[in-house]
């Protein structure tokens, strides 16, 4: 098949594009809509006659600022496209996957593209394929999108099937919303008296929109593409439970279901519904039935221009009944409700607030791509780690003066550490000057002296400082979550588990408005580490039933295992270790050493610890491996280890957890307690009831 153009060549960021020359009937009618897009395109009809094939390939991919794969039958048994490929991932180059087609990846591949994002094109609606490649481009090129002329699918283009993407979740990811606007929650007429946020809006009053008001959906019955009775059952009983679950969220009008129902017909304009209902936004869905399979799509709609804001496919089984129902309107309930915020406050709200006044709006752009990615990861709708570091780094470039980006930029190198992906002295001097710059710039600033420093000064065990600067929050907002975690969790270093307890107690993950699953995860995580298991297991319940993928359903998984190994009930930690282990092998193998010993599995455990392919990083969970598997001197060189990285779990845990009782007796276990005590710096309280006066250095 003929080339539709000529490959780019220029100093301007481009996309270098793997394939098979056996699909480019298929691959190029994409390339064509990319580059009508506005992008700079590079395929291999670029490389010049009686030039050295592989130097000018490898040459054309250093130069890319991302690669695209289209994943077909074809292309995965290819080994050119395997070799692009791997250079791709040797040179640091990020990949976004593109699956025309269902196809089982060969070990290797998928090992390679296990942490890497991908899109389902034959799994979901056109629209939303078109607008997820259009953002993820957008995002690593750094470039406004143009949008192409309408296309027409090609007749001969195959439907077809896919996989998805795991990340982590680890403590301090909650603290990410506060700064985009997620405060204590508030009722939709209290935030059209502040601003949504205790910032102040700026002076421009062309820029001062009625806030309150897009905060506003209806969710309109979804439509039955099939003639089964059946699935006419599941779309109105699904319709309901996402209402019911969003009328849930303090900071959000839902239109009643009388008045939404009443749209049953498809056609009408988003427009007229919105202005009907008076709702900024719509939620429609389809359910299509063949056999006991069905596909259930939702799409978010902004009612003022028709945008599509999120859309996803989920395949079911009509078999599983009420419990598949409430799953699916559960996690998209969940996922609306961040997509929404997120959207108002990138397109909207910033506007009015202060930390953006005169800041340079490409700086700003950059900004909200970060946060956009770190939605994606949390949800499990891909994201990619190594760009939000990009994302604020490239935002403080831009504008030296974008405090608020300095303060995200030091929780991402404390994350980025925690995650195991820099050392904790790197990350530990570049969250510091971060944070610094960011107070330096806004000594008043709520969100950084308030979240952020704490947060790092937790990070760095001073515990004092931090206690001090968590205090201070709750005394202005007694419903700060997180804050009362971190509090909790100082408490229980300093061996006051009876008051690191009541904090917990105190704790209502209703409080987190988006963030109910990943607090849910951390409060799981928090009463496992205070012996609390029950309550532990009935976090852990409840945040499963909100994240059907991503980091906190990966996170609550192997807790809600924990919890039930640690009460005597592995047979039934089984099905969770299975499905954990299938999401998160590729980016935290470790985890698993401990649940498949304690289950019985030691070969699978030993098999972790003694395969290559695995990158086993974080201390805790091989301290963990190695105690169940009977390895005592290891244990306590992987705790060892974790004390001189701070690692989280590790100082966190030490003190007061039970899973450490068997080695409490060991002289070393006394050795790990004076080392990590060494380096903490503690609170006055602890101070004054250990009648210590002065710090010993």
């Amino acid at each position: 098949m003929d080339r539709p153009f000529p490959a780019y060549k220029g100093d301007e960021p481009y996309v270098f594009v793997s394939y098979s020359h056996n699909n480019s009937s298929v691959v190029f009618p994409e390339l064509v809509w990319l580059r009508e897009s506005g992008f700079n395109i590079w395929y291999d009809e670029g490389i010049e006659a009686g030039t050295e094939w592989r130097e000018e390939l490898a040459k054309a991919i250093e130069g890319a600022k991302l690669l695209l794969y289209f994943v077909t039958s074809d292309s995965v048994q290819s080994e050119n496209c395997r070799k692009e490929v791997n250079f791709a991932v040797d040179e640091g180059i990020p990949i976004v996957a593109i699956h025309l087609e269902a196809v089982e990846l060969p070990s290797g591949l998928k090992l390679t593209l296990s942490d890497r994002q991908a899109i389902l094109k034959h799994e979901i609606p056109k629209a939303e394929y078109e607008q997820k490649l259009q953002s993820r481009i957008s995002s690593y090129l750094d470039q406004e999108i143009v949008q192409p002329v309408q296309r027409q699918e090609s007749k001969s283009t195959p439907v077809l099937v896919g996989v998805a993407v795991v990340l982590v979740l680890v403590i301090g990811l909650f603290v990410y919303n506060q700064q985009t606007g997620q405060q204590p929650i508030k009722t939709a007429t209290e935030r059209a008296t502040e601003g949504i946020t205790s910032e102040q809006p700026t002076s421009n009053p062309n820029e001062k929109i009625d806030l309150a008001a897009m905060y506003s959906i209806a969710v309109l019955p979804f439509a039955n593409m099939s003639s089964n009775e059946e699935s006419g059952f599941l779309a109105e009983g699904l319709s309901e439970d996402i209402l019911n679950n969003l009328t849930q969220a303090k900071f959000l009008d839902v239109a009643s279901r009388s008045a939404s129902f009443q749209f049953t017909d498809r056609g009408v304009d988003p427009a007229v519904i919105g202005d009907n209902l008076n709702v900024a936004y719509l939620l429609e869905g389809s359910i299509r039935q063949l056999g006991e399979k069905v596909r259930i799509t939702a799409q978010l709609i902004r009612t003022e221009d028709g945008f599509h804001v999120w859309s996803k496919s989920y395949e079911r089984t009509l078999t599983d009944g009420f419990d598949m129902q409430t799953e699916v309107a559960t996690n998209i309930a969940f996922i609306i409700r961040t997509k929404l915020q997120f959207d108002i406050q990138s397109n909207y709200s910033w506007k009015q607030w202060t930390k953006f006044a005169g800041i340079d709006p490409a700086a700003i752009r950059s900004y909200f791509r970060e946060i956009n990615e770190y939605n994606n990861i949390r949800l499990g709708e891909a994201g990619n780690w190594t760009a939000r570091i990009q994302y604020l780094e490239r935002a403080v470039e831009i504008d030296p003066n974008f405090y608020a980006a300095y303060g995200r930029l030091a929780n991402t190198y404390y994350i980025e550490h925690q995650e195991g992906r820099i050392p904790y002295r790197k990350a530990s001097v570049a969250a510091r000057a971060a944070i610094d710059r960011a107070i330096e710039l806004a000594p008043d600033d709520f969100m950084n002296s308030l979240y952020f420093l704490p947060e790092i000064q937790m990070f760095e065990l001073d515990l004092a400082g931090a206690s001090a600067g968590f205090s201070r929050l709750l005394s202005l907002q007694p419903k700060a979550v997180f804050a009362n975690l971190y509090l909790a969790v100082i408490a229980m270093m300093e061996g006051r588990t009876g008051e690191a307890r009541r904090r917990i107690a105190s704790i209502s993950a209703l409080d987190a408005g988006t963030d109910t699953a990943a607090i849910l995860a951390i409060l799981a995580d928090v009463k496992i580490l205070t012996g609390d298991y029950g309550g532990a297991l009935q976090a852990s319940t409840a945040g499963l039933k909100l994240a059907s993928a991503g980091p906190d359903r990966a996170y609550l998984l192997w807790t809600h295992a924990f919890g039930l190994i640690l009460t005597q009930r592995s047979e039934e930690a089984a099905p969770y270790i299975e499905e954990g282990w299938k999401l998160d092998r590729a980016a935290k193998p470790e985890r698993y050493i401990s649940l498949f010993a304690y289950t019985g599995e030691t070969e699978k455990s030993k098999k972790i610890l003694t395969n290559s392919r695995f990158d086993l990083v974080n201390d805790f969970y091989l301290a963990l491996g190695y105690l169940a598997l009977g390895d005592i001197d290891n244990t306590f060189e992987s705790i060892k280890a974790g004390i001189e990285e701070h690692n989280h779990l590790v100082t966190y845990s030490l003190m007061a957890s039970e899973w450490w009782d068997p080695i409490r007796d060991d002289p070393r276990f006394d050795e790990m307690l004076e080392l990590l005590d060494s380096k903490i710096t503690h609170t006055e309280q602890y101070l004054r009831e250990h009648n210590i006066t002065q710090k010993n250095e």
